[in-house]
């Protein structure tokens, strides 16, 4: 098995990524329509500040269900994912920049009450093995933290109270019993 994670340098690298023009071309608009309305549109997202209101508003008006009572640090890499599959309820809390792998199938991720997204959290539904393609939804149900570079692979369910250690691999189909911790790649229960 090869798995491949993002180093934090080229996380950083990706977040300040500008298309611009190359200097010696003279008369010539950016890279692309599409490019230059992505970069307008982050830029005018990283004015809001920190966990407040209007992040779960500008969600919402996009189609996402969002509850009362969630809280965003960083609202541009939520946005990548797409808003009509996207479900966070009561009581989320993000820290830092948390990852959800867009995807434009009919796959969803549901954040259920009080769960704690840390930095760096990483949360996919999809996964391509022996060129094929593979969905799934994802479920972290109520109370359950997921701590600093975790990530949660497709048709992983957490059940509650469950807390997700830094740098963990949730694999494809776990099922976290209720009320544990778990650590390691793959991750295994720490007791």
């Amino acid at each position: 098995m090869k798995l491949s994670f993002l180093l934090p340098e080229e996380i950083q690298e990706k977040e300040q990524t500008v298309f611009q023009r190359i200097p010696t071309i003279i008369n010539a608009g950016p890279a692309s329509y599409s490019q230059t309305r992505i970069w307008v549109d982050e830029k005018a997202f990283e004015l809001l500040p920190r966990y407040e209101e209007l992040s779960v508003a500008v969600l919402r008006w996009l189609g996402a269900h969002v509850d009362n009572d969630v809280k965003i640090a960083h609202i541009i890499p939520i946005l990548r994912y797409p808003s009509n599959l996207l479900r966070i309820e009561r009581g989320v809390t993000t820290f830092g920049y948390v990852m959800l792998a867009p995807f434009e199938m009919t796959n969803e991720v549901t954040i259920g009450n009080h769960v704690r997204l840390s930095a760096d959290a990483y949360i996919q539904c999809h996964t391509l093995e022996q060129r094929s393609l593979k969905l799934a939804s994802v479920t972290v149900n109520h109370s359950c933290i997921l701590m600093s570079y975790s990530n949660l692979l497709p048709g992983s369910t957490l059940h509650g109270r469950n807390q997700i250690l830094p740098y963990t691999l949730v694999m494809k189909n776990d099922q976290l019993p209720f009320n544990t911790n778990w650590s390691g790649v793959p991750a295994s229960q720490v007791i």
